[in-house]
């Protein structure tokens, strides 16, 4: 299976790999709330079209995360990753993601209560590459399951 457009292109699987890379580091770190390292995976520009509303540019997102609290566990499961390339500095990383979450009251004690999924869908991570690092310009998060 070729991940290029046109699929008689050859795939550069390293550039690949390190899309896919961003992708699951940028939401590892988000998980860990280790928002910090988070951010060096997000286009200065950037977009991530959430449910709650839209973050713009890094800015954007470190205002999201400092109101963001701290007392909720989320995990998220990234499977089924596909890469197409638009040009050498472009790419669109398609994922399968199951999301989990619980808010605890008074402080994060792990393990946390079991719990069914939130929600199930796909993420569609646009990538650029910026001074040599693949950075997330697009998220959108298309559901199709959600917890009642």
């Amino acid at each position: 299976m070729s991940m290029t457009t046109p699929a008689n292109q050859p795939t550069d699987w390293s550039a690949a790999l390190a899309c896919q890379d961003a992708v699951l580091r940028f939401t590892a770190h988000f998980d860990a709330q280790q928002y910090e390292e988070m951010q060096q995976y997000f286009a200065d520009d950037g977009l991530w079209q959430r449910l709650e509303g839209d973050i713009r540019g890094v800015d954007g997102l470190r205002r999201h995360l400092a109101a963001r609290s701290p007392l909720i566990c989320v995990r998220h499961v990234i499977s089924n990753m596909r890469t197409t390339f638009q040009s050498s500095e472009r790419a669109t990383v398609y994922s399968y993601l199951t999301s989990y979450r619980y808010d605890f009251e008074d402080q994060i004690k792990l393990p946390a209560p079991g719990c069914v999924p939130l929600l199930v869908g796909q993420y569609v991570d646009q990538m650029r590459l910026c001074d040599g690092a693949w950075k997330i310009q697009h998220r959108q998060v298309r559901i199709d399951v959600r917890a009642p």
